[in-house]
This record gives structure tokens, sequence and C-alpha cells, in this order.
């Protein structure tokens, strides 16, 4: 049955937010929004904002984009592809995210710094951009709040 769905493919996708295109559906008003409230009633969906017109959904989400895969095959959507060819497969190790280990080699590149003696800029500047991707501050801008 999921070979009979359209193929949706990941055009872009960062932690939490994941744009999709189906090209096949393209133009199809009624389809776009079925597949937005579908989506939406997704466990680990925060919102789906469809383009019928582009073709597009982009899904902001918190579950693993593999599972919101195979829920909408199992709801009749469609099939998640990457790059229209492959599957989207779970990681291995889910509790491994690109981000953490980017962040972890940045602090340790700061020690690194600091070890030579290299403290300002370098290593203030490297565990500035690792305490933003371990999420420990704001990525960009000076608006965020501790509540958010």
């Amino acid at each position: 049955m999921s070979d009979e769905l359209p193929a949706a493919t990941v055009v872009h996708t960062m932690s939490g937010r994941t744009r999709l295109r189906l090209d096949e559906m393209r133009g199809d008003e009624k389809f776009f929004a079925d597949a937005a409230q579908k989506l939406a009633e997704i466990g680990g969906v925060r919102r789906a904002d469809p383009s019928p017109l582009t073709g597009g959904i982009l899904l902001f989400h918190d579950a693993p984009l593999a599972d919101i895969g195979e829920a909408a095959a199992t709801a009749g959507l469609f099939r998640l592809r990457r790059n229209g060819s492959r599957p989207i497969e779970k990681p291995a190790d889910p509790n491994l995210r690109p981000r953490t280990a980017a962040a972890v080699a940045l602090a340790l590149a700061a020690i690194w710094q600091i070890n030579k003696e290299k403290l300002f800029p370098s290593a203030l500047t490297l565990v500035w951009y690792a305490a933003a991707l371990a999420g420990l501050r704001p990525a960009g801008g000076d608006d965020w709040s501790p509540d958010e």
C-alpha cells in the first residue's frame, strides 16, 4: 500500500523543523488541507503549514522525522523519502545528535585554546558557540528570555 502513496521528499531539515516537497500532488488543495490536518494530529507534530501552490509542507515537530514518516504512511498520506531516493530510517543511536557532537567539539577546541593561553577572543568565542549549540543560550538575537 505504501508504494501507492505519493512520495514526500525532505527538502530541508533542522532541529524541530522540516520542509517536505510532494511534487506529484502540487496544486491539489484538498490533499494539502487534509494532510496538514492529519499531520497535526500525529503525536510530536506541533504544526503543519501546507503550500499547495509549491507542493510543500513545512512541519514543526518534536518527534523524530522517521516516526512522523511512519505515522504519515499509516494514515495514508505519503511515504517519506530523503533526496527522493531512499526512505528515512531511524538513527542507530537517538542520543547522539550532530548538534551535541558539534557543541562538544567546540568545547574541546575552547579548552585547547585556553591551554595555549588564548582566552580572548578564541576560547571565549568557542565557548559562546558551544553554549548556543547545547541550548544553554539563544543561537541568535538578544530578544531571548529563559521562559521560552
